[in-house]
């Protein structure tokens, strides 16, 4: 038999006393459910596979990553009924990547031409200072 859990536990004797929902020293939220739980004779315990603990990537959710890695997460997820975050979680778990090409602005003429020069002035600079290191960030 599997042991209730201590602090829901605790809560329900604390309950069992009387004592208002305040002066229990813990969230009303877990007071609510643990009366909710009394009153519905259920037990204590959490209901298997919280907390993450035991979920497992399924065949199927490999199969469709490993169909078309064209399809982007947000489609994937609709299309097995799961979210985008467990998606990306499950392509990262099997280390895979998601070939979506992302949308990007395109570049003028006038600023393409102003980061070649900039690209090249910056690259015969390194050539003639190569003992110096440069950091660049936005």
């Amino acid at each position: 038999m599997v042991t209730p859990e201590p602090k829901r536990q605790r809560i329900s004797v604390l309950i069992d006393t009387q004592l208002s929902t305040n002066e229990i020293c813990c969230s009303r939220k877990l007071v609510g459910k643990v009366k909710m739980l009394r009153k519905d004779r259920k037990d204590f315990n959490r209901e298997k596979g919280s907390r993450g603990h035991n979920k497992k990537i399924t065949d199927d959710l490999k199969m469709k990553i490993d169909a078309d890695t064209t399809i982007s997460m947000g489609n994937l997820g609709k299309a097995s009924g799961i979210s985008k975050r467990s998606i990306g979680r499950a392509i990262s778990f099997l280390s895979k990547k998601s070939y979506v090409g992302s949308k990007r602005q395109l570049l003028s003429e006038r600023t393409r031409a102003t980061r070649v020069a900039k690209g090249t002035k910056l690259l015969s600079w390194i050539k003639h200072n190569g003992s110096m290191i440069r950091i660049f960030s936005d």
